[in-house]
C-alpha cells in the first residue's frame, strides 16, 4: 500500500536536475519534453479551469511548479503545496509554496476560486484518503469556485499495482454525496489510451 512517507521519500531521494525525471514523467526510461508535458497536462488543465485575472489559485501537489509558472502572472493570487521539499526546490517563481501533505496543510477556508490537483490522486493510499482530501479541498474553495482533480485513474478501465485508481461507481456515489455539480471528462484523443480522467467539482 502506498503511504505519505513512501511518496515523500521517493521524491525527496531524486538526485536529478531534470524536472520531468524528478516527477517520474518518463517514456522508455527517458524524461519527456516540455512540449509533450504542455500538450498532455498544462493545456487541458488550463482549458478546464477557465482562469481569470481575479482568480485566487491553489496548486495541490505542485511538484516543481511547472503549471504555476505558466499562470502565475495571469491571476490575482497563486499558492502551491507539495509533499516533497526536494521537488519544491526546483521552483523559482512568484507563488507562495509550502511543503505539506494534502491532509496536513492548513487551508484558508472558502478562499480559493480555483483549485487544481493534477497527477496527485494516483498517489493516494485508498478511497478513504481520497474522500478526506477532496472534502478538505472543497472547504478551502470559495462559493462559485472550481476544483479540478486531473489525470486520475479509473479502475473500471485500468488498474495499477503502482498507482491508486478509483472505481467509477464509488466516485459517482461520492460526488453525489457531496451535493455539488460535477463533470467527468476523458482526456484528449491522443492521450486517451492512458485511461485517465479529469474530475471537475463546482462549488
Amino acid at each position: 500500500m502506498k503511504s505519505e512517507n513512501r511518496t515523500r521519500n521517493h521524491y525527496n531521494n531524486k538526485t536529478t536536475n531534470n524536472d520531468f525525471e524528478a516527477l517520474d514523467y518518463l517514456i522508455d526510461g527517458k524524461p519527456i519534453t516540455y512540449e509533450y508535458y504542455k500538450q498532455m497536462i498544462i493545456t487541458p488543465t488550463l482549458r478546464n479551469l477557465h482562469l481569470e485575472s481575479d482568480d485566487k489559485v491553489l496548486d495541490v501537489g505542485c511538484g516543481t511548479g511547472l503549471i504555476m509558472k505558466e499562470i502565475e502572472n495571469d491571476v490575482k493570487y497563486i499558492e502551491g503545496i507539495d509533499i516533497s521539499q526536494n521537488l519544491l526546490n526546483f521552483y523559482k517563481g512568484k507563488a507562495n509554496v509550502s511543503c505539506s501533505s494534502v491532509l496536513d496543510f492548513d487551508y484558508k477556508q472558502n478562499f480559493y476560486t480555483k483549485i487544481y490537483m493534477v497527477s496527485v490522486g494516483i498517489h493516494f493510499e485508498d478511497l478513504a484518503y481520497f474522500k478526506t482530501a477532496v472534502r478538505k479541498l472543497l472547504s478551502a474553495l470559495a462559493p462559485g469556485g472550481t476544483l479540478l482533480i486531473g489525470d486520475q485513474l479509473i479502475a473500471d478501465f485500468y488498474t495499477s499495482k503502482k498507482y491508486f485508481s478509483l472505481y467509477l461507481n464509488d466516485l459517482i456515489n461520492f460526488l453525489n454525496e457531496l451535493g455539488y455539480h460535477f463533470s467527468l471528462k476523458t482526456q484528449a484523443a491522443e492521450f486517451r489510451n492512458r485511461n485517465r480522467y479529469d474530475i471537475l467539482i463546482y462549488k
